[in-house]
């Protein structure tokens, strides 16, 4: 491995430069933070109106505006800026309860008619709302298998935003990172383990067999299935960097 290393020194050096200069624009696109609405990861902004969240779905972009701050009982307006110009304007009124982590809700149309009123709660991970009879309250998921371009758009004159969507924007409930965590934590620790394997090729065969099989050595076929995932288990781990910042 170390004369493969001194002869290919100039290629791992380019590559490893190349690594450096996009490590600061990977991570900053990792870390961005936003919603994610209608399967469309939506970038998180502060405008003069309020909070902003933009993005581009397969039917067009998408723009939502939040405006008010729900910890202080303020009215809050979200406004919904979406494909085949359809807008919408609602206002949630938020009032505390005995409740640390409950509000009282009342969701008002563009002309100030209730259309819902009910308990909105949380925590470190999830949210809920309740309607005034306490049954809970779902997202409406919209769940699209396959090619975009064998459905019809979803924003039509029926296009309906779910009572719970409006008031978790409203409280910015659901604001997150773009990155996947869990994902690229699982591809550093396969990169990690490839360079214990590259430069200590024998200690995990050892640890292996040193209980079973004394002074064992590894066979042709282990060296060179070795020799195959020092290839292979970068190129995944790669992969699975690239898609932990994909929508």
């Amino acid at each position: 491995m170390a004369g493969f290393i001194r002869k290919h020194k100039k290629l791992i050096a380019f590559f490893l430069l190349i690594l450096i200069i996009l490590l600061p624009i990977y991570l900053k696109v990792f870390f961005t933070k936003g919603i994610v609405y209608d399967d469309v990861f939506l970038v998180k902004s502060e405008t003069s109106e309020g909070m902003s969240f933009k993005g581009k779905s397969y039917w067009g972009d998408i723009e939502l505006l939040v405006k008010g701050d729900y910890s202080k009982e303020e009215e809050v307006e979200v406004r919904y800026k979406l494909p085949n110009d359809i807008n919408k304007i609602f206002t949630v009124e938020f009032s505390k309860t005995e409740y640390s982590n409950e509000y009282m809700v009342n969701i008002l149309d563009q002309d100030k008619t209730s259309i819902f009123k009910g308990a909105y709660s949380y925590n470190s991970e999830l949210s809920y709302l309740f309607n005034e009879e306490e049954d809970l309250i779902f997202e409406d998921f919209k769940i699209y298998d396959g090619d975009m371009q064998d459905y019809n758009s979803p924003y039509n004159e029926d296009y309906e935003i779910s009572p719970y969507a409006i008031v978790n924007l409203a409280a910015l409930g659901d604001v997150e990172i773009k990155g996947d965590i869990s994902l690229l934590l699982m591809a550093i620790l396969i990169l990690i383990i490839t360079a214990i394997d590259i430069k200590y090729p024998l200690l995990f065969f050892r640890w292996s067999t040193f209980l079973s099989v004394k002074n064992a050595e590894p066979s042709e076929f282990y060296l060179a299935m070795q020799a195959l995932s020092w290839v292979l288990y970068p190129i995944i781990a790669l992969g699975m960097i690239i898609i932990a910042i994909l929508d």
